[in-house]
């Protein structure tokens, strides 16, 4: 095949498509003439359905994600080494969400897990004090005159006392 004989061709196959962007312009108005002729009625039905749709996938992310979320505090709580393990192993189609947003069967499902599957569990935990603990354990608090015996020893120098120098 020549390249004339191949632009021959080519042209001969585009021009098939050659009102395409027309078609699709008629496309358009007949779709805007479609939409005014529509009756309020019909218009209010569509958005309704639409208005529907939406809030049973809105209430189906809640649901999800409240569930997601006992779960998670539950299995925390029971000591599983990572609480989102439970959430993925538990069947979610069995759990029950009550009015108040407790899950009914939830403690009970997460124990018959751990038994079923006990490497879920922590098996020694690492407790780390905490790095600024409260000071409630009935020490008082200390006074700068204590925290300079404490650093510097002894007893009162004049240094610290600015009345006390000459």
């Amino acid at each position: 095949m020549t390249q004339e004989e191949f632009n021959t061709a080519l042209a001969a196959r585009l021009k098939k498509y050659a009102d395409y962007d027309e078609l699709k312009k008629a496309a358009d108005k007949y779709k805007v003439i479609e939409d005014a002729n529509k009756t309020e009625v019909e218009k209010l039905r569509e958005e309704a359905v639409q208005a529907k749709t939406k809030a049973t996938q809105l209430e189906a992310q809640a649901r999800e994600s409240t569930l997601r979320g006992a779960v998670i505090a539950e299995a925390a709580k029971q000591g599983f080494a990572d609480p989102m393990d439970a959430y993925k192993l538990l069947d979610m189609a069995k759990m029950e969400l009550g009015e108040d947003g407790t899950v009914k069967g939830l403690t009970e499902a997460l124990t018959t897990l751990a038994t079923a599957k006990p490497y879920l569990r922590q098996k020694n935990a690492l407790v780390v004090p905490p790095t600024n603990p409260s000071r409630d354990s009935g020490s008082q608090e200390r006074t700068d005159e204590d925290r300079r015996r404490e650093y510097f020893g002894g007893g009162r120098t004049d240094f610290w006392n600015p009345e006390g120098r000459k």
